[in-house]
């Protein structure tokens, strides 16, 4: 069954996305509940424990008070105030709790801490201190005792069930954690996968297809097939360079064996005349087949392909000490040309093709690179002035009135030269050469200008 990249892909992806939106979620449980309740719990035995610690200050005050110390009215009416709105904080926490102990203790201690709260009040009110403090040891310090005992059973209780609250939150919490922790091993793992599915399923056949495919182009067949295991559009492309090759070096072969067997039947048979008319026309048929794919049918001259490989060639084969010049020649305002001449304009290209081969007879070679575009080469270039007098014999040729059936149109060039010692390739001095042609037309047009890479 054949399975597509783009569901391979979709598949991968979709299942990063749902691995990452249960870890978001998980992290957003823990955040959003277990936080809140941990600060629930908190707040409260700390809301309890901050009570009692004032109730107890409270009590000491009262009683340095009444013993005539130096402890004023105003501070134990500030205390009793903070005591208040601590308790009404408390009372109101708790008053629609479900649990009935704690119900229970915090309805007790209201009720008490009400009472005795009264009860210091009329003391503090008395002119007696003595007979005061003797009555608040006497008969009001049970009060308090019962309000501290009910305050340290609800603290304790309140302990005991945030405890286990906090324990079932906290098994919760590393719950998730460890689902969170296994969430993110499943995302590293899918991860992983599918870098190694493009590696291994996508840019490795690439590269093997890559690879043959240059050495196809300099007619090595000698090749295996790339083998992949996987049924996708990499495997359908793969099958088809195989196939591709397969074909290819069958037609090499048959193409061999043909020239192979007519040089033997040019040998044995000299004087068959039809043999040698066959011959004739076997060759006759090569040189149509070669200029079809080597030549410009409208000016003869090599087309860019067959220009790129003899340069390329004559690079290969020249020391590297001599001087090379790369040419290319740019028909000025060719669209303009080309409406005002119509076909004229082929008359033109031809006649620049004429003026190129008459300036590099004797010297290089010569091609049209596209449209109106022409390129030429020489290698063993006498010295550096030379290029410099081309463009000058080429600008001239080309700084014409151009006529065509009783129509003028002025014609330029602009030239651009790529000057150098050891050139790299073909291509890599034609595209210095046509930045030249762009500064060329930048500056005006019809003219030239030489770059040269030489060392100074």
């Amino acid at each position: 069954m054949r399975k597509s990249l783009k569901v391979k892909f979709a598949v991968s992806f979709s299942l990063m996305i749902f691995v990452a939106l249960f870890m978001f979620t998980a992290c957003l449980y823990t955040y959003n509940v277990s936080i809140p309740r941990i600060t629930k719990y908190t707040n409260s035995l700390s809301e309890l424990n901050e009570f009692r610690s004032n109730f107890e200050e409270f009590n000491s005050t009262i009683e340095e008070y009444l013993s005539g110390s130096s402890t004023d009215l105003e501070t134990c009416e500030e205390l009793s105030q903070t005591l208040k709105g601590l308790w009404e904080n408390i009372d109101t926490e708790y008053a629609n709790s479900d649990d009935e102990v704690q119900a229970s203790l915090v309805k007790s201690i209201t009720l008490i801490y009400t009472t005795y709260i009264d009860q210091i009040q009329v003391l503090i009110e008395m002119e007696n201190q003595t007979e005061a403090l003797q009555q608040y040891t006497n008969l009001y310090s049970d009060n308090r005792i019962q309000i501290e005992n009910n305050l340290e059973k609800l603290i304790a209780y309140n302990y005991k069930i945030s405890s286990a609250n906090l324990d079932e939150t906290y098994d919760r919490v590393q719950m998730f954690q460890i689902l969170v922790i296994g969430s993110f091993t499943i995302l590293f793992l899918i991860i992983v996968t599918l870098f190694r599915m493009i590696l291994k399923d996508v840019v490795k056949p690439i590269q093997q297809l890559a690879r043959q495919s240059q050495q196809i182009a300099n007619y090595d067949f000698d090749v295996e097939n790339v083998k992949v295991r996987t049924k996708d559009e990499i495997a359908s492309l793969v099958s088809m360079f195989n196939h591709m090759r397969e074909k290819l070096q069958l037609m090499f072969n048959s193409n061999i064996k043909s020239l192979q067997m007519a040089e033997e039947l040019m040998v044995q048979i000299q004087g068959n005349e039809e043999l040698e008319k066959y011959v004739e026309y076997q060759k006759d048929l090569n040189d149509e087949i070669f200029k079809e794919a080597n030549v410009d049918h409208l000016t003869n001259l090599m087309n860019q392909n067959a220009f790129i490989h003899c340069t390329d060639e004559n690079i290969r084969s020249i020391d590297k000490n001599e001087l090379c010049a790369l040419f290319v020649l740019d028909i000025d305002n060719f669209k303009s040309i080309d409406a005002t001449l119509g076909e004229g304009a082929d008359e033109v290209l031809k006649y620049t093709a004429n003026e190129m081969n008459k300036a590099f007879k004797d010297c290089g070679f010569i091609a049209r690179w596209n449209r109106d575009v022409f390129v030429g080469f020489i290698s063993g270039l006498p010295n550096e002035e030379f290029p410099y007098q081309k463009c000058k014999e080429l600008n001239s040729a080309m700084n014409i009135h151009f006529r065509y059936k009783k129509k003028f149109h002025p014609i330029s060039a602009s030239i651009g030269v790529c000057l150098c010692t050891n050139p790299l390739n073909c291509e890599n001095m034609f595209q210095i050469a046509q930045e030249e042609v762009r500064n060329v037309k930048g500056a005006g047009k019809n003219g030239y200008h030489v770059r040269s890479l030489l060392e100074v």
